[in-house]
Formats: structure tokens, sequence, C-alpha cells
């Protein structure tokens, strides 16, 4: 099962805080591009895997458009498949993860909530989840 699967079909999704790794220790050369839905792709290492082991899963909003090397923002991924949905599914708020491009760590992710969704994900639910990427607030607001 992949994200662009049947519609309502039950996913998961994802809110963390992000903080990308700097030019000058490795980090990604050139700023993300975070202003639309689903166009940044970096894959994840969830608790438990080791090395480059890792597993897709699309940034569905941000409190940053853009987003320099060594910046921090609030994003809401979406898992793109459903291959280590068991792992997603197991993520509890403070997990910590690392963003991947390929075998490079360009970026470390805290958990701060998971939600069951449906894909395609609702245009309500991808309002509630921009709303809380730039709020303060610990979760989304109520579906």
């Amino acid at each position: 099962m992949a994200l662009a699967d049947g519609p309502g079909e039950p996913w998961l999704a994802i809110g963390l805080s992000l903080t990308l790794v700097p030019t000058a220790t490795g980090g990604r050369q050139t700023p993300l591009l975070l202003a639309e839905p689903f166009c940044y792709r970096p894959n994840w290492g969830l608790p438990g895997m080791t090395g480059t082991e890792q597993t897709g899963a699309p940034v569905l909003c941000s409190s940053a458009s853009v987003l320099a090397p060594g910046g921090s923002a609030r994003v809401v991924v979406i898992p793109l498949t459903d291959a280590y949905m068991t792992a997603w599914c197991l993520l509890n708020q403070g997990d910590q993860l690392r963003m991947f491009e390929g075998p490079q760590i360009c970026g470390n992710a805290t958990v701060q909530w998971t939600q069951s969704i449906t894909v395609p994900v609702p245009a309500a639910d991808q309002a509630r989840f921009l709303g809380w990427a730039n709020s303060s607030d610990d979760q989304p607001g109520p579906t």
C-alpha cells in the first residue's frame, strides 16, 4: 500500500520539530523549499534503525516555506508506504529521527505527536496540520 492508493485508507501523520544539519558540519548546501505539500520527500531513520537504514515520508506542511541549513521548523510528515507502518505507529512523543538525503544525514527531528488520518489527506486535516506547524500548540486542533 502506498500514500497515493485507495481513498479513505487509514494512515498516519507525524508532527516533528526538525533542525537541519549546518552546511559546515556536513549538511545540505542549499535551503529546503517547503511551500508546497509533498514536494520535499526525505527519508527518515526511525528508532531502532541503524546505519543508513531509512524509510520515506514526504513533508505535508511546514512552519517555514524556505528552511536554510542549520535552521529549525515544525513539519508534518506522512509515511510514503506501509512497508514500515508498524515502526511509524510505535513512535512516541520525544523520539528522535534522523532525516536522510541518500546516505547523508541532513537533519534531526523530535516527534511531537502522531495522529491517525486517512489518505489522501483531507483538506480539513491539511489545514489543521498547517495551523499546528505555525503555532505553539502541543497538538493540532480537533478533527
